[in-house]
């Protein structure tokens, strides 16, 4: 991570199309910066977007188990649920926080249901990854 961290997100979002199953990606800068993956004739309802922060983790998380991984599905997927595992923002280094994913206008999705736990980061405003409700 710490070599990708400095790597510009046009640079990121190329490497990220090498690695996934989409054939296209650009970059998006809106409230932050994410990286759409796609065909080329996707929409943006059709389109994976992927906030910096979780690129970098994947990106690393992929690469890292290139040595112990042949299948390049299982290697992204082992990346994905890895990133529960961080402790520190993979682009700001900022430590990370446990909370609750809420819906949009709070409260709670449904009568007697938990939200799910959450793992962000508190200066990206990113959340990196979501636990299951047991």
């Amino acid at each position: 991570m710490d070599r990708l961290r400095d790597r510009d997100t046009e640079t990121l979002a190329e490497i990220a199309v090498e690695i996934s199953p989409a054939t296209t990606s650009r970059v998006i800068r809106e409230d932050r910066e994410w990286i759409a993956l796609g065909a080329p004739d996707a929409t943006v309802m059709e389109e994976t977007w992927i906030d910096r922060p979780t690129a970098i983790a994947e990106i690393a998380g992929y690469r890292a188990a290139e040595p112990f991984l042949d299948d390049d599905a299982v290697r992204l997927a082992a990346a994905r649920t890895n990133r529960m595992f961080l402790d520190r923002c993979p682009d700001c280094e900022t430590e990370l926080e446990q909370g609750v994913d809420m819906p949009c206008c709070g409260g709670y999705s449904g009568p007697g249901e938990e939200p799910a736990e959450t793992l962000v980061c508190p200066a990206c405003e990113v959340r990196l990854y979501t636990f299951e409700p047991a």
